[in-house]
């Protein structure tokens, strides 16, 4: 059992997505931005896997993280709750978990010592682990509006999954950051005709939320993570080698594959990953809290 820090507050998986639905409903203006340990790294002077560390990065992204306000969602990926269905390589703390927390814990001392940060890997898990609920999230809040996706992932394919999309700004899937002063004026101009922006920016989230808070713009705009990574790549994490078989049940009724084969295959995924469980149980190589 992972032992986590009593002084940093991340909420559970349920807890999170209630905080993040409720926000929404709540306000016209919510930004939700996620730091994992590549932006932990990229803080502290350390290129991430599809990133290198500026000190304009670093600035920004820590920047990011003094704002204080419900209506500015942080989630991160360290000191949360081991829950049900996280292992080793699936939604499990990274192993900077522990100095991750402390810098938290350093950081949050300047802003609101009491604050709480939502769950990182929330939306990802629940795309894995409670399709439907995401469904129903997608549907509501993701589908039908008017909307700007930025990411590396063609407009038509992401549609398959977020439906229609207003503007589409492309990213490369590396250093996304360093094209940013590029896009932001016209990207400026044109959220303030939609009702949501969605960044599949990597570590150029956090900076894209800064410059969007300080223009005051009355948008949602939410960082939803990899999940749509799991729908059409399936090899480039590791949580979506292991269960990336479940994510094609994410696009909508009339992209999804009906066929014999994709049944077959997805039922040979959730073989090998039980298969893999059951291995890592019986020679004690994994440690789990449920």
């Amino acid at each position: 059992m992972l032992e986590r820090n009593p002084d940093l507050n991340v909420l559970t998986v349920d807890e999170s997505m209630k905080v993040l639905t409720n926000a929404l409903d709540k306000h016209q203006q919510v930004f939700y931005t996620r730091y994992g340990d590549g932006e932990y790294n990229v803080m502290n002077g350390l290129d991430g896997q599809h990133y290198k560390s500026t000190p304009e990065l670093a600035k920004e992204l820590i920047d990011s993280l003094k704002v204080e306000d419900e209506k500015f969602l942080l989630g991160l990926g360290c000191n949360f709750e081991v829950e049900k269905g996280m292992y080793p390589g699936i939604f499990y703390p990274t192993p900077p978990d522990k100095v991750f927390s402390q810098f938290m814990v350093d950081l949050n001392k300047e802003v609101a010592p009491s604050r709480k940060f939502l769950n990182a890997v929330g939306i990802s898990y629940y795309s894995v682990y409670h399709q439907q609920k995401f469904i129903d999230f997608l549907d509501k809040y993701i589908r039908p509006k008017k909307k700007i996706y930025i990411g590396p992932i063609d407009k038509e394919i992401a549609e398959k999954c977020l439906g229609p999309i207003e503007h589409f700004y492309r990213l490369p899937r590396k250093d996304a950051y360093l094209t940013l002063d590029d896009w932001y004026e016209d990207f400026k101009e044109k959220a303030k005709d939609v009702e949501l922006v969605l960044p599949f920016a990597g570590a150029a989230s956090g900076p894209l939320h800064l410059r969007m808070w300080n223009d005051g713009l009355k948008v949602h705009s939410l960082d939803l993570g990899s999940f749509i990574d799991g729908i059409f790549y399936p090899k480039n994490r590791k949580w979506v080698r292991l269960k990336g078989h479940v994510m094609k049940k994410l696009l909508l009724p009339e992209h999804q594959d009906k066929s014999l084969s994709y049944k077959m295959k997805y039922y040979w995924g959730e073989f090998k990953f039980e298969t893999r469980l059951m291995r890592k149980k019986l020679f004690g190589t994994l440690y789990i809290n449920k």
